[in-house]
């Protein structure tokens, strides 16, 4: 089927049946090409029905975050490979995973693509899963070129897939290869900008080169016409390098020499001016560590997937994300009355929910920790109908004139679980000194220390189990013994450690109790 002439006009098709559509593995193929734009329909429709029934089985934010990227992004991937959907099409797509994974949880939008060691939550931006799954097609084609499509793409770039571009595959008659184009020349975008890559770039079709101040148009092959024309095979595979080294222009003599090409006097000066451009807006104080890696050294790794394609656009973007001035963070700080500290101590902190090991329903509790939602009565007074603001423990336990349940209530000063964490303290943690209020604060709600050794995977799992058991037993409205309360956190911790091997070798970086006598400690009688 080509689109644009009647096939019935020109040849007696008696045998077949001519139409204006066909569906192959799951695609409407329409010969006026409009599938292009409304195939992706289907694809939120999808993701909506798949949202939608997820949402009965009220699954933990982890657990979400599971389904939104094993079951919702493989339905835009599916296609979405071949096919780029619209602006607003993805903006939906976002909105229905976004709007599933959060829930009832408050969360901003800002969060929903940061990683969780900054304060999101991780999901991945659907532009750049689209344009790195398709990148991965011009590795394909580097391989081999057994399929039509991929000779057809090895054809249009003079046998060079790395110098893609939409210019060299006209919409009209390649739209699939003009999709694939666009977001190749999105991605080399970004590597020849990481550190000192461009240095080792192709110059036909860099995004990065223009070919004067007053025009905008890439260095393309018409550039390098000139008479004698030069082989266009060769053309496509000249690198910045040949032009530029040790900071200057090379001469025509040396360039013609290392090429061993007639490259012309115009032919030299066009591509002098595009290059001398070029580094005359290179920002001085940009990052870059100086390294510079070749764009077929990279694409021809054995790695598998398009994530490292991905993570090179994701590094490539500017954000104005800052974590410390973000309202949570702020809250945080001042509902446990502590100052702010610099932003990598609270990356260390906020982030820590997304350790693998951890079972869903604590990641959970860490999540809301950090984000000021754990449903303290206090905070479900403002939106329940008769809830008291009493300390629910203190109230089952009898104490006389309860304290309101407020967060640094239940983790520091309900007297109930004062008496449980008193005997934690002393019976794991017996080196630290525990009678100054603020170094106790400091360990129950921060990660970082007055002492260094704290700063450990294997002694911050065993606070956030004891926490997670306080706030259980807060939900119950019931706090076990002492008793059954460290057989519970033992086989937690117990199951932590055989799944994580990070987490049980940090046990010999540090040389306190809990840590030095783990064994003997978690074997013994209560």
């Amino acid at each position: 089927m080509q689109k644009g002439r009647d096939l019935r006009l020109e040849a007696n098709f008696s045998s077949f049946k001519i139409v204006d559509s066909f569906t192959t593995l799951g695609l409407t193929v329409s010969n006026d090409l409009t599938f292009l734009e409304t195939y992706h329909d289907k694809t939120i429709n999808k993701l909506t029905n798949i949202a939608n029934f997820w949402k009965r089985f009220k699954l933990s934010f982890p657990g979400r975050i599971n389904i939104a990227k094993t079951l919702l992004y493989s339905q835009i991937g599916y296609i979405g490979c071949i096919i780029t959907p619209t602006n607003e099409q993805i903006k939906l797509m976002e909105e229905i995973i976004f709007n599933y994974v959060r829930g009832n949880l408050s969360i901003s939008k800002e969060k929903c693509s940061a990683k969780p060691e900054v304060g999101g939550i991780g999901l991945i931006d659907i532009k750049q899963y689209i344009v790195a799954l398709q990148v991965n097609w011009v590795k394909r084609a580097l391989e081999s070129t057994r399929d039509n499509w991929r000779y057809d793409l090895i054809r249009l770039t003079s046998n060079n897939p790395l110098t893609l571009s939409p210019m060299g595959a006209p919409k009209n008659r390649y739209p699939i290869i003009w999709q694939l184009a666009t977001s190749w020349q999105a991605f080399i975008k970004c590597y020849y900008n990481a550190n000192d890559n461009f240095k080792k770039s192709f110059l036909v079709n860099n995004p990065n080169l223009k070919r004067s101040a007053e025009d905008d148009r890439l260095v393309d092959q018409k550039l390098f016409d000139q008479r004698p024309p030069l082989p266009q095979t060769q053309v496509v595979k000249i690198r910045f390098s040949d032009f530029f080294e040790n900071g200057q222009i090379k001469s025509l003599e040396t360039i013609n020499f290392d090429l061993n090409l007639p490259v012309n006097l115009l032919t030299y000066m066009r591509v002098a001016t595009a290059i001398t451009l070029f580094i005359n807006r290179l920002k001085v104080n940009r990052k870059t560590d100086g390294t510079s890696v070749d764009i077929v050294a990279f694409m021809n790794r054995p790695t598998k997937g398009s994530k490292r394609y991905r993570l090179i656009l994701e590094n490539s973007v500017k954000t104005s994300f800052v974590l410390a001035q973000q309202r949570t963070v702020k809250s945080y700080y001042r509902i446990i009355t502590m100052r702010i500290e610099r932003e990598d101590k609270i990356m260390q902190k906020i982030g820590f929910w997304n350790q693998p090991a951890f079972p869903n329903p604590l990641r959970e509790f860490i999540f809301k920790f950090f984000s000021n939602q754990l449903a303290t009565n206090t905070r479900v007074s403002h939106f329940g109908e008769n809830v008291q603001r009493a300390c629910s423990l203190c109230n089952s336990h009898g104490i006389q004139n309860p304290s309101e349940e407020t967060f640094l209530h239940i983790f520091l000063e309900c007297p109930i679980t004062t008496v449980v964490r008193k005997k934690f303290q002393s019976e794991f943690f017996p080196e630290i000194d525990f009678t100054q209020i603020d170094l106790e604060k400091r360990f129950w709600f921060l990660c970082e220390q007055t002492d260094q050794r704290l700063e450990n995977l294997h002694i911050e799992t065993s606070k956030w189990i004891f926490k997670y058991l306080l706030w259980e037993g807060k939900l119950k409205k019931h706090l076990k013994s002492w008793y059954s309360l460290k057989i519970d956190f033992f086989f937690m911790m117990e199951n932590i450690i055989t799944t994580s091997e990070k987490i049980k070798m940090s046990r010999s970086n540090n040389n306190l109790h809990l840590c030095r006598n783990w064994a003997a400690i978690s074997t013994r009688p209560a």
